[in-house]
């Protein structure tokens, strides 16, 4: 293993900036987070999926990467046998691939339910472009309508890229 000990570094070409070429992250380590809210709400009783307006975009590093994608918000079933189904689109693919095409579900079988709706998803879309990540929605049986309360609380979605 060898040590550099430098006390000063001065560019070569005044204005041009020192830059480190060539610098790859060590496979697993974050190289970068970006955020996305959003405070109004929405409702659907389609059977197919709407987008929530909750939504972020990331540009990749390298085409290895992975994105990880959080998300977290209110969703509320309005009518007794409420079926809140929910996923995240990368650009216009539907990442979901659960019993309902979706990531996340939520049923209320009486009365109506209000709550958080966790998602989490490790995607690799195989892109050095930028992409934006979507929480849709949908219900599931459509027999009424399904909310996204992001007035409740502010419905967030976050994105990880993750070296490889």
């Amino acid at each position: 293993m060898s040590t550099l000990y430098v006390d000063t570094i001065t560019e070569k070409t005044v204005g041009s900036g020192v830059q480190i070429a060539d610098l790859v992250p060590a496979a697993g380590s974050v190289v970068q987070v970006v955020e996305g809210s959003n405070t109004a709400s929405t409702s659907t009783s389609a059977d197919a999926y709407t987008s929530s307006g909750l939504s972020a975009s990331i540009t990749p590093s390298s085409t290895s990467s992975k994105i990880l994608v959080f998300a977290n918000f209110v969703g509320q079933t309005a009518v007794s046998d409420g079926r809140l189904s929910t996923t995240i689109y990368r650009d216009s693919t539907n990442l979901g691939t659960g019993a309902h095409s979706g990531i996340g579900y939520s049923h209320a079988p009486s009365g109506t339910h209000l709550g958080m709706v966790p998602m989490l998803i490790l995607d690799a879309p195989n892109s050095a472009s930028s992409i934006t990540y979507t929480v849709y929605f949908k219900s599931g049986a459509a027999v009424g309508a399904v909310n996204i309360r992001n007035d409740v609380n502010t419905g967030k979605i976050t994105l990880m890229e993750i070296a490889q």
